[in-house]
């Protein structure tokens, strides 16, 4: 029952996942630019309603932490919130509806832009420039920014925020107070504290203690006396820590909690929406590799697709002594097929193309390759196959195409022919290129683009030999199979150099 119940929940989890991952793709690639302009006003929307409501906790509690936090400040910053997120609200309204010019839209962009760029400045100031806040902005929303709206405007509000950090960490150094919602109202003094370790005394600038308990306020000069008794221990059992020293400590957990919860929210979601694009970004880069190398009609590799999965599988596999074997090639071409688009349309030429592309598919066992290598061609790469097998092969498949039956509709049917060549790289000459393919990479001989060029030139040497066979199938009459190596013996065709000069 509990494996049960996990499988069920994995099962949501995976159609939750699929629907996200659907709709962000979408978002990213298919929606209008107003609508992600709308989408980025959104997230800002429940960035500032997570303000505002950490403001409400304040003025609730305001009698409990008034001694970590400027509750004058805390109204105007509610308030300043409260008036963005009115603002955010009807821009995401407003943009879902926009269908003006993209000049239009580039103005409320830029809007959307500087008025954040300003919200999250004047946050920061209050909060510390140097605060999870700050970078959880300034790397963060910048980048989810970047991925639904124009860059450029991104670009600017982005250097506007750094300008105004910058501008902030330099008020101290001009004789300006900056405002902050921080509050320490006890000043600095430096005491001694005395403990009693060992039988000597010893002295411990108290200094060090402070220092390391303002260490995330940026309102270090602000913070007030601290006064310590002493360090409870075995020798002081009496002592403990002033109240002015526990009042610090509670600051620094609050104000700690407080970066948390602005920062936690927003990294949570920009992370979790880079790891589904990066998703995105993966799949669509296999879908372009998988349309780049496979023909969109038929769906079997094109002739790029083929020529690579050739190289791979003479120079690239791992040349195990029982691989080392023959490689056949069986080129075939479609009778008349010129034909058949001229009386049935191209569309019913096209159908035809699917149904020997399904059936050349069928019938190969999983080794050998099927490939439209051009209009009515297919090239099948058949490694570890003698040209004896080769020959018997083109043969089966010449024999299923002749008796295979196309439904045009219900009354009306269609049966094509095809024509074979068939060429083999014997198992030698197999041994010795891979042999020299390898020793000259080894050797730095063959730099990697002459090694493609002169790898593509002997695979088209072989290519071109089933052709040549081919060309003879189809002078004697068509619907035949002809061999590349009896046209070589008896001479009427001249066998190529397969060597890698």
């Amino acid at each position: 029952m509990l494996l049960k119940n996990y499988r069920t929940f994995l099962l949501i989890r995976l159609s939750f996942y699929r629907r996200v991952y659907k709709k962000l793709s979408q978002i990213v690639f298919e929606w209008r630019s107003a609508d992600r302009a709308s989408l980025l006003a959104f997230f800002i929307l429940i960035e500032v309603l997570l303000q505002w409501a950490w403001c409400l906790m304040v003025w609730l509690n305001s009698r409990n932490i008034e001694d970590y936090i400027d509750i004058e400040l805390t109204k105007i910053l509610w308030l300043c919130s409260t008036i963005v997120a009115i603002f955010y609200c009807w821009l995401i309204f407003y943009l879902n509806q926009l269908r003006a010019s993209k000049k239009t839209l580039k103005f409320w962009q830029w809007l959307l832009t500087l008025i954040y760029s300003c919200y999250i400045s004047m946050i920061t100031l209050l909060m510390g420039y140097s605060s999870l806040i700050a970078g959880a902005s300034l790397v963060g929303g910048t980048m989810l920014a970047m991925l639904l709206m124009d860059r450029r405007i991104v670009w600017y509000g982005f250097m506007s925020y750094i300008s105004f950090i910058v501008i902030f960490a330099l008020f101290p150094y001009f004789g300006i107070n900056s405002p902050s919602l921080r509050k320490l109202p006890i000043r600095i003094e430096h005491s001694t504290l005395t403990t009693f370790p060992s039988f000597y005394k010893a002295s411990i600038n108290v200094n060090a203690i402070h220092e390391q308990l303002v260490q995330m306020s940026p309102d270090f000069d602000n913070a007030g006396d601290i006064r310590v008794i002493g360090i409870k221990n075995q020798y002081n059992p009496s002592a403990e820590l002033d109240s002015s020293v526990v009042l610090q400590r509670d600051n620094i957990l609050f104000w700690r909690l407080t970066y948390i919860y602005f920062a936690l929210p927003k990294a949570i979601i920009i992370v979790f929406l880079f790891r589904i694009l990066l998703s995105i970004i993966e799949h669509n880069k296999r879908e372009i590799q998988y349309n780049a190398d496979h023909d969109a009609l038929t769906g079997i590799k094109n002739r790029r697709g083929i020529l690579s999965w050739i190289h791979q599988a003479l120079f690239n596999s791992s040349y195990r002594q029982e691989e080392r074997q023959d490689f056949s090639v069986i080129l075939l071409d479609l009778d008349y097929f010129k034909a058949v688009n001229d009386t049935y349309g191209h569309y019913v030429g096209d159908q035809v193309l699917q149904h020997i592309a399904e059936l050349l598919s069928k019938a190969l066992v999983r080794r050998h390759v099927v490939s439209r290598y051009g209009g009515e061609e297919f090239l099948l790469a058949l490694p570890q196959t003698t040209h004896t097998a080769a020959l018997l092969i083109a043969e089966a498949l010449r024999k299923e195409i002749e008796a295979h039956m196309i439904y045009l509709d219900e009354v009306a049917s269609l049966q094509v022919t095809a024509s074979f060549g068939v060429a083999t790289l014997p198992r030698r000459e197999v041994v010795a290129l891979q042999a020299t393919y390898r020793e000259t990479l080894v050797a730095d001989k063959i730099k990697t683009l002459k090694s493609a060029q002169l790898t593509e030139k002997l695979i088209y040497s072989l290519i071109d030999l089933a052709d040549a066979a081919l060309y003879k199938a189809k002078h004697k009459g068509r619907n035949c199979v002809a061999s590349a190596d009896q046209l070589i013996t008896t001479n009427q065709i001249e066998k190529p150099d397969f060597e890698l000069a």
